[in-house]
This record gives C-alpha cells, sequence and structure tokens, in this order.
C-alpha cells in the first residue's frame, strides 16, 4: 500500500510510479520492468492507493484492474473493468464517461505500466 509517490528496488531495477501518484484516489499504478533484448517483462511493481476511503468491492476492483496490467496488458478499453476513468457511485464503480443510458462497472483510472528495459 502506497502513501504517495515511490520506488521499488528489485535487484538493482527500480520500478517507480508517477509523481502525481495519489494515495487517497481509488486509483493503482503498475510499473513493469522489462528485458531489454527479450522485450518482455520479467517483474511488476503494483502500486495501490494506502489511504483510500472507498468500499471493500471498489478497492478489490481497482486490485484487479492492476493485476491485469501486471500480467501483460498495457492498454485500456472502452468496456469493463479496464476502463480508464471511473468514478464511485452506489458503493460501486461507473464509468466517468459513460455512454447516454449506459453504466460500466470497473476499475478506477490508472496509468499503462512503465516501460523499463535493462
Amino acid at each position: 500500500m502506497s502513501s504517495g509517490p515511490g520506488q521499488y528496488n528489485h535487484q538493482g531495477d527500480i520500478a517507480s510510479t508517477e509523481n502525481d501518484f495519489k494515495p487517497d484516489r481509488l486509483h493503482g499504478q503498475t510499473a513493469a520492468l522489462a528485458h531489454y533484448e527479450l522485450k518482455d517483462r520479467f517483474f511488476a511493481a503494483i502500486f495501490l492507493p494506502g489511504q483510500v476511503k472507498g468500499t471493500k468491492k471498489q478497492r478489490e476492483v481497482t486490485i484487479v484492474h492492476e493485476f491485469i496490467h501486471a500480467a501483460g496488458m498495457v492498454e485500456h478499453d472502452t468496456v469493463r473493468i479496464m476502463f480508464p476513468q471511473m468514478q464511485a457511485s452506489n458503493g460501486g464503480l461507473t464509468r466517468l464517461f459513460a455512454r447516454a443510458g449506459r453504466e460500466g462497472h470497473a476499475a478506477d483510472s490508472c496509468r499503462p505500466p512503465n516501460r523499463q528495459y535493462r
């Protein structure tokens, strides 16, 4: 759980958040480390908001969203759990810019993993 912008040292390689990481928002960040020649990730650090006031389910969705990033999905999409901009609503999460008459449930906003190669 992060209390602000941070970093993790994995055997000499540094995985870090963006400088504007906010620990009080339903917003996580994944920083992946990848092998330069193979261009394949070998480690991913997940930074979760340590001061967030969300419900248990809201926090769980944020965690799942970040696990998906850690597994390799960098892009966000326009539906479901990988939607990039979310807001808290009635104990759950909805798309911030939902299409007229439709709301999706997923994780809060999140940045793609850092791309750091060694």
